[in-house]
C-alpha cells in the first residue's frame, strides 16, 4: 500500500519543501535521512520552544556566521578522526541558568570525496554574551556531494547535541 504522503515528495519540477525551505532532493536514498531529520526536530519541542523571532528550527548561515562549526568540521578531515571538546563545567551552567542554546553545524566535503561534520554549542545568557560550551567533528567517510554531507553533519549533529545537553553524552 502507497504512503498517501509520498506526493509530498516530488514535484515536476524536482522541487521539495525540506525542513524550514526548498531544496532540490534527486536521490530517492536521501528519503530516510529527512525523515528521521523532521522526527529529531519535532522531539526538541518536547524540550524547549524555538526562538520567538522565527518558527524555523534550522537556517542555513553564511559562512562567516558559522566559523566554529566550518572549522571543527576542517579539523576532522585534517586529523582524520573525530574529536570533541565539551566544557563541561559551562554546559552544567548553562541548563541550571536555562540560558538559550544554539547549535551550529556544518557539513565538509574535499575533492577526493572525504567528508565531515562539525559542530559548535553556544549559550546565550541575558547579558548578551556568547558562550561557546563545545566544538566537535565526526568523520563521514566518501560522499557524492557536499549537499549530503551538510545533511549528515545536521543529524549527527543533532544527536549529539540531544545526547550531551540531556543525557551528559
Amino acid at each position: 500500500c502507497p504512503n498517501p504522503r509520498s506526493d509530498r515528495w516530488g514535484s515536476p519540477s524536482g522541487r521539495l519543501q525540506v525542513l524550514s525551505g526548498f531544496s532540490y532532493v534527486s536521490s530517492d536514498h536521501l528519503r530516510p535521512l529527512f525523515i528521521r531529520l523532521s522526527r529529531n526536530l519535532l522531539k526538541f519541542l518536547e524540550f524547549r520552544l524555538p526562538r520567538l523571532d522565527s518558527s524555523h528550527f534550522v537556517e542555513w548561515d553564511p559562512r562567516h556566521y558559522n566559523s566554529f562549526a566550518d572549522h571543527a568540521a576542517n579539523v576532522v578531515l585534517d586529523l582524520q578522526q573525530d574529536w570533541s571538546c565539551p566544557d563541561l563545567e559551562a554546559i552544567d551552567q548553562a541548563k541550571r541558568a536555562n540560558h538559550n542554546i544554539r547549535l551550529s553545524v556544518d557539513g565538509a566535503k574535499r575533492g577526493d570525496g572525504s567528508s565531515a561534520g562539525g559542530l559548535a554549542i553556544t549559550a546565550f545568557p541575558p547579558s548578551g554574551e556568547q558562550i561557546l560550551l563545545c566544538r566537535a567533528g565526526c568523520k563521514f567517510g566518501i560522499l557524492h556531494s557536499a549537499f549530503e554531507a551538510e545533511l549528515l553533519a545536521l543529524d549527527w549533529g543533532m544527536d549529539f547535541f540531544t545526547n550531551l545537553l540531556y543525557t551528559g553524552l
